[in-house]
């Protein structure tokens, strides 16, 4: 009976034991481990906190405030930092744009200036006298008087390179001899045609013909070998040659040029003017200049003419050739 009561009364005290070990444990537990404060309100009563849970509470939201604190200073320094890399952009766009803008400026201005520079610099080509055309031209006057030089300008321009000359005869009566220069280096086949035709070293020419058609103030008309009429003659390349070129201009009286029926039609005919005709210039071949007997074309030209224009005496060129 003994042995079975203390049996259950250590069994007891066991269980006892146990239980105590646990609340103890469970009460250590409740006060290293702080309840977590209430976020609700319950039957409209907020529940009640210890001191030690206020104050964990209080140490959460402090830490919670730090953190939201420290979030917002990285929030802020990200921000910062943005900004001031668009405004180094912005900086670096301006710089660009500026450093391109004077760059343009520059090689604006540089262009702007060369121009000028080549304008100015033309302008004082222009305004010096060229040396090389005035000497050629005083050489080109050596041969001839003043009063030559002055009444035939072109002589003084332009290299003769070959002369020729005309016998004329005036109702058969000797009127005298007409010298007359060409032009070789400036209309070189022009020239040529008129040289052989004064020759005759075709067979035909100049020789024995007419000047057929004389008006005062204006030119002599010759060279119509053929019909002596002002329809005929012919050249050396064949019935027409084209037009040379217009680089001799009609300067005054004495100048030697193509008669044509209209653009490239010269052929053997071949007028002189007696005055300043420059309304022709471009519209016939300029290729010599009287140097001599301008007189005798004074003459010719006082003749009297009839209908057409045709003198009433015979103005023949008795003789012609290359001197």
């Amino acid at each position: 009976f003994f042995l079975p009561f203390c049996e259950k009364h250590n069994a007891e005290n066991t269980r006892q034991t146990e239980m105590i070990s646990s609340s103890i444990f469970s009460a250590r537990m409740r006060t290293m481990i702080p309840p977590t404060p209430a976020r609700s309100f319950r039957n409209g009563k907020r529940p009640t906190m210890t001191k030690a849970s206020l104050e964990n509470s209080e140490s959460r939201e402090e830490v919670k405030e730090d953190k939201e604190e420290d979030k917002e200073d990285i929030r802020n320094t990200f921000i910062e930092s943005d900004a001031t890399r668009k405004r180094s952009n912005t900086r670096r766009k301006m710089m660009t744009t500026t450093i391109s803008a004077a760059a343009f400026s520059s090689f604006f201005l540089s262009s702007a200036n060369e121009t000028l520079a080549g304008e100015e610099e033309e302008m004082m080509m222009k305004t010096i006298p060229d040396e090389a055309p005035a000497k050629q031209q005083q050489q080109l006057c050596e041969g001839y008087s003043k009063d030559v030089a002055s009444a035939f300008p072109n002589l003084c321009e332009y290299k003769v390179t070959e002369k020729v000359y005309f016998d004329v005869s005036i109702g058969g009566e000797n009127a005298g001899r007409i010298v007359i220069g060409l032009f070789g280096e400036d209309v070189p086949k022009t020239v040529a045609n008129f040289r052989e035709l004064c020759a005759n070293s075709k067979g035909f020419g100049y020789q024995n013909s007419i000047f057929h058609r004389v008006i005062p103030n204006f030119m002599l008309q010759g060279g119509d070998f053929e019909r002596a009429n002002g329809t005929g003659g012919y050249s050396i390349y064949g019935r027409n040659f084209a037009d040379e070129n217009f680089k001799i201009p009609f300067t005054g009286p004495g100048v030697l040029a193509m008669a044509n029926a209209g653009p490239n039609t010269n052929g053997s005919q071949f007028f002189l003017t007696t005055a300043a005709t420059p309304w022709l210039t471009g519209k016939h071949v300029v290729f010599g200049n009287v140097l001599e007997g301008f007189d005798v074309v004074k003459k010719v030209e006082s003749t009297q003419t009839g209908r057409g224009d045709r003198p009433k005496k015979d103005v023949v060129i008795v003789q012609s050739g290359v001197l």
